[in-house]
């Protein structure tokens, strides 16, 4: 009794150390016709970094980033600037090549008018609980890096290229996802074997950080600052004036908060 104990508490111990050693992100295999969000073999995995969760699958032709969106103020951000979904094989964090989803016709001139957001039926089982509420314009996407001669924007709904689409749900989420064909991606068209490095690559989510309401100081009447003044500046100028130089409410930051998912594998039938 003893020795299987100590057979089970090593064998145990030994797998332990072997997943702790798995550190690679494995794609699973997309299933035909199947909404990932839906899907039982998607795995999504939180990034407190970006505030959403990720998966990525792929099929023999596509690869598949999903997004869920829980929180409002990242939702905002979005749908105003997009997310970049940065590609690299080097295994480095480079800013190569990139996708911009969704872009509007106030960042730049769409060559098509923008579609719409692609609204998946729900489930048999759930009974329209998850029917979508509101359908966001898909805009365009901008590609970064797949031209010599600058970035591109394409429709969002081109069959057979790279594809987005946004849709928001009765429990208030945000489901994102960007499709990205294997065949226009030059560096991952030769298929991984699941073994080693080799094959790898990265994928970057990013999007600009989301601007801080600016403080203009205690309203008119309230506690004096430092230095004396009327209301809020030395001098006696009103409170709840922005100082000279001080961004408006309008601007918006433009340092962007990125998390990086890091040697991921693409998964095959074999």
């Amino acid at each position: 009794m003893k020795k299987i104990f100590c057979f089970l508490f090593v064998l145990g111990f030994c797998s332990v150390l072997f997943a702790q050693k798995e550190k690679f992100y494995k794609s699973h295999l997309h299933e035909p016709g199947i909404d990932d969000f839906k899907s039982t073999t998607s795995e999504f995995l939180y990034s407190d970094k970006v505030n959403l969760a990720y998966c990525i699958s792929n099929d023999d032709e596509n690869i598949y980033v999903d997004l869920l969106i829980a929180k409002a103020d990242v939702q905002r951000q979005v749908l105003n600037s997009g997310i970049t979904i940065w590609i690299s094989n080097d295994g480095k964090k480079t800013k190569n090549l990139g996708i911009r989803y969704p872009v509007r016709e106030k960042d730049n001139q769409t060559r098509e008018r923008p579609a719409m957001t692609r609204n998946i039926p729900p489930s048999a089982n759930s009974q329209g609980a998850n029917r979508p509420i509101q359908e966001k314009p898909d805009g365009a996407l901008e590609l970064t890096g797949f031209s010599e001669s600058g970035p591109l924007t394409i429709s969002s709904s081109e069959e057979g290229n790279f594809r987005g689409s946004i849709r928001i749900e009765r429990d208030k989420n945000m489901y994102y996802e960007v499709i990205l064909p294997i065949a226009k991606l030059p560096e991952l068209n030769d298929k991984p074997s699941g073994k080693g490095k080799e094959g790898s690559f990265l994928i970057g989510i990013a999007y600009p950080e989301i601007p801080i309401a600016p403080s203009y100081g205690p309203p008119s009447g309230g506690q004096r600052m430092p230095g004396g003044g009327g209301g809020g500046r030395p001098g006696g100028g009103g409170g709840g004036r922005p100082p000279s130089g001080s961004a408006g409410p309008s601007q918006t930051s433009q340092t962007q908060t990125i998390f990086w998912i890091q040697d991921i594998r693409l998964a095959s039938e074999n």
